[in-house]
C-alpha cells in the first residue's frame, strides 16, 4: 500500500465508484499482491485505521498533533503505545501525499485534498520545509 501513488488512491469523483467496485478493486488488489483482506494487521485493517486518521484531521479545526489524534479516534493517549500507533498511520498518509506535518510535528491536510476542499490531494506537492518522512 505504501508504494502508491497518492492520486491512485484519492482521485475519484465521490459519485464515481459504488459500494460495490470499491469492494471488487479490493478483492482485486488482495488477489493481485497475494495480500489477505481480513485479520489482524491485513490490509482492511490497515486501510480502516488510516480513513480515521485521515478523517480526524479532516474534522479538525487545525493542524493536530500525534496525542490529539489518539484522542479523536477514540484510544487513550495517555497509553504511549497507542499515540506512536495513530502517530505512524500518520506518518504512513504524509508518505502518501495526504497529510502534511508541520515543523512543530503536527498534521494537516494537504492543501486542497478531500475533505477540506473537496478535491484531491496531489502526490507531487511538497512538504514543507524542515519536515521529513
Amino acid at each position: 500500500m505504501e508504494n502508491q501513488p497518492a492520486e491512485q488512491v484519492v482521485q475519484a469523483p465521490s459519485s464515481a465508484v459504488s459500494d460495490e467496485q470499491l469492494v471488487a478493486m479490493l478483492v482485486d488488489r488482495a488477489r493481485n499482491e497475494s495480500l489477505q483482506l481480513t485479520g489482524e494487521g491485513r490490509l482492511l485493517q490497515q486501510l480502516t485505521k488510516r480513513v480515521e486518521v485521515f478523517a480526524a484531521v479532516a474534522a479538525a479545526s487545525g493542524p493536530v498533533s500525534g496525542v490529539e489524534l489518539t484522542r479523536m479516534v477514540g484510544r487513550d493517549a495517555e497509553i504511549k503505545n497507542e499515540v506512536e500507533k495513530i502517530r505512524h498511520h500518520a506518518y504512513a498518509l504524509e508518505k502518501r501525499g495526504w497529510l502534511v506535518r508541520e515543523k512543530d510535528g503536527r498534521f494537516t491536510l494537504v492543501s486542497g485534498a478531500v475533505g477540506r476542499d473537496a478535491s484531491p490531494a496531489g502526490a507531487g506537492r511538497r512538504r514543507p520545509s524542515g519536515a521529513t518522512a
